[in-house]
């Protein structure tokens, strides 16, 4: 609900703003023909775009644009990316060569690496990834394909056999210690690869992030899948996982894997998790999990059942939390029973099934944490309803995932939605309204620190429907509630910590009569201003925009095109017709309140997370009023975090190792995991354990003193459930 308190907001930002209405940026103007893609250099006021045969870039926001040099002409450019870690760093992919810059895209060297090896294998498609410490280490993994003959015995595209010419690809990695000037193939331990094996190949560095400190800064993880090609051969597969350097000194399989079937691995900031599974005398198949805080031993993660199959990573580490997605299988049944999340302990050691969607169909998920919010997680699964229409159903944590709920929209636009969909005012309330089908969008840390958070989707009141418009909405509050923005889809870019922010709608629709226009507010996103993008438009021409953001500069791209048209009749041969034409608008919001800086007044503190504890403390950020006439000032800083520790409650406590949540959440004794533990030695028929243990990285102060319980060596079947309670 809006209270009455909020809407004294919008009213003082709507009188306090007036002045800043009058206000328009400078704004500057640009064309590019035949754009493919663009990528920008975060912080920096230089750009890159490709054309049909040219790399050119900008320094001034996308103003004016220049050729880049060190490229050769004449090639078709299918990659551009920059360098997450190391931020002048840019690379570009042509047809035959891969090329890199480190002054921000001034000047480009060819990487020595080639498409063609001696056996006349073509390397069609490759990417680097560089290591987030060492700017010299990098990883180029693609996959390559060379011709065969087929006897009868291939599949072709309808799923018949054929006789004929056909290609065989495999995966390949490729390490660099040199910053490029020389390549080393990574090949596993004893490898016995021949003409007809198809590898696939993936390797990740040993260090996640800047802030890992995982192993050694040298180390690379790798896993093989291997079989023959030859569909008249026995088809035997081989799957390695192991470790090697990007000096490629050593390669050694890691033994606690040598004959397992490992499924997927995933290096995070702290471990490195690996999924396998096994079969048992009943064919029945497991999955497990495997976890490693040094990258050398590794041991078994706790599952809460054994019927598990197909674990796959979801998400980013997120305040130590990992999760998995599964399908899940019953013993002796070949079909899935349904499929789920599973969320980690704080240790990764032991997981729990999170029961957020009310689905047994088998479905894709989504895990991702908010940069720079502590513990504020979103997930979201696509169920597949009538006619196959996939729809995201979203769920956000506050807590680090010990509660879930929807995205509640606040009055008025929650009830103006049931109103307009006919539907009874008394029943249709704001609590009942909840934005669906979303997808969060990008923002910079230092805007969630100031509570921005943006996110397109529908409202809907039946959770079964597929047919809502897509909306954008926005929330000032980390994502504890939220309201709608714009009626379009917009795509958004974040200036001074949020305190401006400027979007333009995706697109607009070939036949549309509409100017497309760009929408900016300098109020966190009470009132919007709006800027026409286009005086007079051909409405047979449908557009595409984009925007970026350097602080108090953006940048936006509106691709004008026949292309979409798809009963356009202009002549093919004219190339100014079938041109697609990139107009880039730069806007300056630089002088916006004549350029002044905040002082100490102008500011105020909020609260994550609606002002609970989050991992045993509560976390305030400061941020500008909404209502102040004037600019942080201070490009690209986060607002800093200020935590106030809380004292413990059992809100801070997960279940210890050989105990399992029951379903009223109490940690109880678990029968198997007591059995495979041995503290039920010899005759013992109890074993003393303490259920409880804090959270690891947990900030609250004093602890809470958790008395030891009775476990019954055999389980807890037929014990007293009040006899495993926490006691304090």
């Amino acid at each position: 609900m809006i209270t009455s308190l909020k809407w004294v907001v919008v009213l003082l930002c709507s009188a306090m703003l007036s002045r800043a209405t009058d206000f328009q940026p400078k704004v500057q103007q640009s064309s590019i023909r035949n754009m493919g893609m663009f990528d920008t250099f975060e912080g920096t006021s230089h750009l890159l775009a490709t054309t049909e045969d040219v790399l050119v870039r900008s320094r001034d926001n996308g103003a004016t644009w220049i050729n880049a040099s060190g490229i050769e002409t004449n090639s078709t450019l299918s990659t551009i990316y920059t360098d997450p870690f190391h931020k002048s760093r840019a690379f570009a992919r042509t047809a035959d060569s891969t090329y890199m810059s480190n002054d921000n895209g001034a000047n480009w060297k060819r990487l020595n690496f080639s498409l063609d090896d001696a056996n006349g294998t073509i390397r069609k498609s490759h990417r680097i990834t560089t290591h987030p410490l060492n700017e010299y280490y990098l990883m180029l993994e693609g996959f390559s394909c060379q011709p065969f003959e087929t006897s009868g015995q291939g599949f072709n595209e309808t799923s018949e056999f054929e006789s004929g010419p056909e290609e065989i690809c495999s995966s390949y990695s490729f390490l660099s210690s040199d910053g490029g000037e020389t390549f080393f193939e990574v090949h596993p331990p004893g490898s016995t690869q021949t003409d007809d094996s198809v590898n696939n190949f993936h390797c990740e560095f040993g260090r996640a992030d800047r802030y890992s400190r995982l192993g050694n800064q040298s180390d690379v993880f790798c896993m093989l899948y291997s079989f023959s090609s030859d569909f008249g051969s026995d088809n035997s597969i081989t799957i390695k996982f192991f470790k090697t350097t990007v000096f490629g000194e050593t390669v050694q399989e890691i033994d606690q894997f040598q004959g397992q079937k490992v499924q997927n691995f995933q290096v995070t900031r702290d471990r490195i998790l690996v999924t396998t599974a096994s079969e048992d005398t009943e064919n029945s198949v497991s999955a497990h999990v495997w976890y490693s805080d040094d990258g050398s031993s590794f041991e078994e993660a706790q599952l809460p059942v054994e019927a598990y199959v197909f674990l796959s990573f979801v998400s980013e580490e997120t305040s130590r939390k990992q999760f998995l997605s599964f399908i899940k299988f019953e013993k002796g049944n070949d079909e899935p029973c349904g499929s789920g999340l599973l969320m980690s302990d704080s240790t990764g050691l032991g997981f729990s099934e999170l029961d957020l969607f009310s689905t047994n169909d088998t479905r894709e998920y989504s895990v991702h944490g908010v940069k720079g919010l502590e513990g504020v997680i979103y997930a979201s699964f696509y169920s597949f309803g009538q006619f196959g229409i996939s729809k995201p159903v979203p769920k956000i944590s506050l807590d680090n995932g010990k509660t879930w709920r929807g995205l509640e929209l606040e009055e008025p636009e929650a009830r103006m939605d049931c109103e307009n969909e006919g539907k009874d005012g008394a029943t249709c309330s704001a609590a009942q309204a909840f934005i669906d089908s979303w997808s969060l969008t990008p923002v910079s840390e230092s805007a969630a620190r100031s509570g921005i958070l943006m996110a397109r989707g529908s409202i809907s009141h039946d959770a079964d429907s597929t047919t809502h418009p897509q909306q954008s909405y926005i929330s000032r509050d980390g994502g504890a509630s939220w309201s709608k923005a714009f009626d379009v889809v917009v795509r958004a870019a974040f200036g001074d910590r949020g305190n401006v922010i400027f979007a333009v709608p995706r697109y607009r629709e070939r036949g549309s009569n509409e100017a497309l226009k760009a929408y900016y507010s300098l109020d966190r996103g009470y009132t919007w201003s709006e800027y026409p993008l286009e005086e007079t438009l051909d409405p047979n021409i449908a557009l595409r925009a984009s925007v970026v953001s350097n602080n108090l500069t953006f940048t936006v791209f509106v691709s004008t095109s026949r292309s979409y048209d798809k009963d356009f009749k202009g002549d093919a041969s004219d190339s100014d017709t079938n041109d697609v034409y990139t107009n880039v608008y730069v806007f300056d919001f630089s002088e916006v309140f004549d350029g002044k800086t905040c002082t100490e007044s102008d500011f105020e503190y909020w609260y994550q997370s609606e002002g609970r504890c989050v991992n045993g403390a509560k976390y305030k950020y400061r941020r500008r009023k909404a209502d102040a006439q004037c600019l942080v000032n201070e490009p690209f800083a986060a607002s800093e975090k200020i935590e106030e520790p809380c004292d413990c409650t059992q809100e801070d406590y997960e279940c210890a190792p050989m105990f399992v949540r029951d379903k009223n959440g109490t940690c109880v004794p678990d029968e198997s995991l007591l059995k495979a533990s041995g503290a039920c030695g010899g005759a013992a028929e109890t074993a003393e354990l303490v259920p409880m243990r804090l959270e690891l990285g947990n900030k609250c102060v004093n602890p809470l003193d958790i008395e030891p319980v009775q476990a019954v060596c055999g389980g807890s079947s037929g014990q007293n459930k009040d006899s495993f309670e926490a006691k304090f």
